[in-house]
């Protein structure tokens, strides 16, 4: 089975500082192309981008745009707002959707905007651990993406990925309140056992894994932006006690909790 490798290259947002305003009415950003695969959320704003192979992609607030490495396109703005610029590089065979332009209109998911934000805003010196984070979130977002686009072009058709990647996003939103993974499959209204194989054959992880994986990036993100104890970051992000967080977090980063921050701050 071919297994997808998705690396994070970088992120940024334009708009300064988040202000709508600061974008001018119906600016023209001409004809170029990137290296790596670009993908544009609009949380705010309005307008079109044009590729030469003669697309034309209509954006408006919740909008996504992914575009494949080298193929040129343009953007023009008709009424100001928010870029949040994300770009990433793909190893393996790359998936049909993503050999052209891709338009999700109106995506409204928490979770999926809430790493677009994170995603866009790397820090500027980035070690390898916080790397692998972004190139996994990255992914996931990928991924995501392209379940809702093809669950809006098939919405007359049961797609069982769909509901891989709505397990894939109530999983990143509530992972610190999950008691059991029941509440995962009740939440998207199929079995345990059979959300349990569409989410391995769409992610290639298990349910289990994949929570412990979120948790632990979370600890990861409150170790190295807070001064927050230990104790209360087991409570946040869903672990019993710090004996297993702490068994956890060196299993998976090769660090103690308290060695991972000691070095980010050194």
């Amino acid at each position: 089975m071919n297994k997808l490798l998705f690396s994070y290259t970088t992120g940024w947002q334009s708009g300064g500082n988040l202000n709508p305003q600061s974008k001018p009415l119906n600016h023209y950003c001409p004809m170029h192309h990137h290296q790596s695969f670009e993908m544009v959320y609009y949380p705010t704003g309005k307008g079109r981008s044009d590729t030469e192979r003669g697309d034309r992609l209509l954006y408006s607030p919740g909008s996504v745009i992914i575009y494949p490495p080298h193929l040129k396109h343009d953007q023009r703005t008709e009424e100001p707002g928010i870029d949040i610029c994300v770009h990433f590089d793909v190893m393996g065979i790359i998936p049909e959707a993503l050999s052209g332009a891709i338009s999700i209109g109106d995506m409204h998911d928490r979770a999926v905007e809430a790493d677009l934000m994170r995603l866009s805003a790397p820090e500027s010196k980035m070690s390898e651990t916080r790397k692998a984070i972004f190139s996994h979130r990255v992914g996931a977002v990928v991924l995501t993406l392209l379940e809702l686009d093809s669950a809006d072009k098939n919405a007359d058709e049961p797609a069982p990925a769909l509901h891989a990647s709505q397990a894939h996003s109530f999983i990143i939103e509530k992972y610190a309140v999950i008691d059991c993974l029941d509440e995962v499959a009740q939440a998207i209204g199929v079995s345990h056992d059979r959300l349990r194989h569409v989410f391995r054959a769409r992610y290639g992880v298990g349910l289990l894994k994949f929570l412990q994986q979120t948790r632990l990036e979370r600890a990861a993100d409150l170790l190295i932006h807070s001064t927050l104890p230990l104790k209360n970051i087991c409570g946040m992000c869903g672990f019993a006690n710090e004996r297993y967080l702490c068994s956890a977090f060196k299993q998976w980063s090769g660090y103690t909790p308290g060695d991972f921050r000691a070095k980010r701050e050194g």
